[in-house]
C-alpha cells in the first residue's frame, strides 16, 4: 500500500514537472518579444512578481490594442493549455489614477482559429497599489485548431479606460491542462482505498 502511495506521488511530480507553464512574459529586460501598439512602455520595479521587473504599459482611452505578441512557436503549449494568465498592477497614487473601470481584453488571431475572443476581465480599480491575478480561459476549439500546427498567430493584449491609465503586467503564462495530473492523482488514491476496503 505504501508503494502505491510513493508511486502515485512521483507519477504527479513528474508530470508537473514535465508540463510546466510556458512564461511568456516577465520582462526582466526586454519586451519578451511584445510589440507595443497604442500604448508606450519601460522597464520598472514596480509591480514584479515574477523577478525583479515588470512591464510599464501607459495605455491609452476607450479601447485600443495596447500590445501584441507572436506565438506561432507555440502551438503544442496552446493545444494543451486551459488558460492565459498574468499579473496587472494598478495605483490611484503618484498622479496615474485609472478611470473607475479598467478592462482586459485577450485576442488570438491565427490562421487556424481567425480572431478569437478569449474574453474581457476587469478586475476592479484599487484606492492603493494593488495587483490582480487575472486569468483567460482557453476553450477546447482552441486547443483542437493548434493540435494541427499553425503557420501564424499572435496574442493581442487590449485595454479599456475611459482616459488611459498607466498599469504594470507580469508573469504572462501559458497555463497547461492539469486533467492528466489529477487523473494519476485519483487512480492512485482510488487503488489505495480499494486496498485498505479489501
Amino acid at each position: 500500500m505504501k508503494h502505491l502511495l510513493v508511486l502515485s506521488i512521483l507519477s504527479v511530480l513528474c508530470l508537473a514537472w514535465a508540463c510546466p507553464a510556458s512564461i511568456i512574459g516577465n520582462f526582466e529586460g526586454d519586451t519578451d518579444g511584445w510589440i507595443m501598439e497604442n500604448a508606450t512602455s519601460s522597464i520598472a520595479a514596480f509591480g514584479a512578481t515574477n523577478g525583479v521587473n515588470s512591464l510599464e504599459l501607459v495605455v491609452p482611452a476607450d479601447w485600443k490594442s495596447a500590445m501584441k505578441k507572436p506565438i506561432d512557436s507555440l502551438d503544442t503549449e496552446l493545444a494543451q493549455a486551459t488558460a492565459i494568465t498574468a499579473d496587472i498592477t494598478m495605483r490611484n497614487d503618484n498622479n496615474q489614477i485609472p478611470s473607475w473601470w479598467m478592462q482586459f481584453t485577450l485576442i488570438i488571431n491565427s490562421d487556424v482559429t481567425g480572431w478569437k475572443d478569449l474574453g474581457t476581465v476587469e478586475p476592479g480599480v484599487p484606492w492603493s497599489p494593488q495587483t490582480f491575478s487575472v486569468s483567460w480561459d482557453i476553450t477546447p476549439d482552441v486547443n483542437a485548431a493548434f493540435a494541427n500546427g499553425s503557420d501564424w498567430a499572435e496574442l493581442m493584449f487590449i485595454t479599456n479606460t475611459g482616459s488611459g491609465s498607466t498599469i504594470w503586467i507580469d508573469n504572462i503564462q501559458i497555463v497547461p491542462e492539469p486533467a492528466t495530473l489529477s487523473i494519476f492523482a485519483l487512480g492512485g488514491l482510488a487503488l489505495i482505498r480499494r486496498r485498505r476496503a479489501d
